[in-house]
């Protein structure tokens, strides 16, 4: 059993035909486009990615060398505050050493003999008058 068309309705079968064939393959083409976009997405991705882990190792190494380089600050600045240490004591000493009056003039105003002393040098800061004494005027012997 064949069935004939007429011609035109043959025309209008091919042209819906076409049609629905061109639409689907118009979405196949987007569908493509779209896979290939996606596709240069991920290689555009996985090169910043790339970039990233590298710059990554740089900032660890860095952190390296700055942690290497606190240290040795750390040791600095303990010889310095060592070294200022050293220099206050200097300072002080000296002060005391150029104002020992100043500082020491009322203590020493204040100090008196204990005992009398019959030393030839003056009172004895021993308390017992010297050891050694004064020989007694002569008597005309």
């Amino acid at each position: 059993m064949t069935v004939e068309i007429s011609p035109a309705l043959h025309e209008i079968i091919v042209a819906v035909s076409r049609k629905a064939v061109d639409e689907r393959l118009e979405e196949i083409a987007i569908t493509r486009r779209d896979f290939d976009e996606v596709r240069a997405a991920l290689r555009d991705l996985a090169v910043a990615q790339a970039r990233t882990e590298q710059r990554m190792e740089e900032l660890a190494v860095a952190r390296q060398d700055l942690a290497a380089v606190q240290k040795e600050v750390a040791a600095i600045l303990e010889r310095f505050d060592t070294w200022i240490s050293d220099l206050k004591g200097w300072q002080l000493e000296l002060r005391y050493q150029e104002r020992a009056v100043a500082y020491f003039g009322p203590l020493l105003r204040r100090m008196r003999t204990t005992s009398g002393g019959g030393s030839r040098w003056g009172p004895s800061i021993y308390g017992s008058g010297g050891t050694r004494r004064a020989k007694p005027p002569c008597s005309g012997q």
